[in-house]
């Protein structure tokens, strides 16, 4: 099991805002959308790390246009809405954040999920990052002010230098996950039951 913060309701270090009213619209579309990762294995002389989004420019099949691709796998899914919660922020004040609860495939991706383990047990942050898909919006100060959305998927982001990957920051200083209830990964029963 595993919950998240998502973010708030300020502005992001991308420079856009969402609104509490616009998230309250869309809360629902967080249900069964991907957990994604992008696992770097250990290497010699180096240690296994996550990335980013891993964005990158492809071709559409057809057209041979230019579209955007994003190099990452599901890692684990969203089991309910998103919703509203109240957390301390840095000085001790209370902050509204959007939150959500899924599941990580540990059975899928033990290293990923031993990688996070790790640092939840050494007390580093696991950052996160949102991804969304959204058709209106307006520019304000040269803020970005996104009127309507959904969400597509939340990215766990290297959140520590690892060999030779750097860490990862989030837009949204918040989104990192707050709970992580691994259980140990038994070979011998995966075994059993891929037979």
């Amino acid at each position: 099991e595993v919950e998240f913060i998502l973010h708030d309701f300020l502005v992001s270090h991308n420079n856009s805002i969402i609104s509490k009213e616009t998230a309250l619209k869309t809360l629902h579309t967080l249900k069964d959308m991907p957990i994604v990762g992008k696992y770097y294995p250990v290497t010699y002389g180096g240690d296994d790390a996550l990335g980013s989004h891993e964005v990158y420019l492809d071709k559409d099949r057809q057209t041979g246009e230019s579209i955007i691709g994003l190099d990452t796998v599901p890692i684990g899914v969203f089991t309910e809405d998103a919703y509203i919660t109240t957390i301390k922020d840095e000085n001790g004040e209370d902050k509204e954040v959007v939150a959500g609860k899924g599941i990580l495939w540990a059975s899928r991706f033990p290293n990923v999920v031993g990688l996070l383990k790790e640092w939840n047990e050494n007390g580093i942050d696991i950052v996160s990052s949102l991804e969304i898909l959204y058709d209106s919006y307006l520019f304000k100060d040269g803020v970005e002010e996104i009127l309507s959305y959904v969400y597509e998927g939340h990215c766990i982001l290297n959140s520590e230098e690892r060999g030779d990957h750097q860490k990862v920051y989030p837009a949204y200083d918040v989104s990192k996950i707050t709970k992580l209830v691994a259980q140990a990964v038994n070979q011998e029963n995966i075994d059993k039951q891929l037979n």
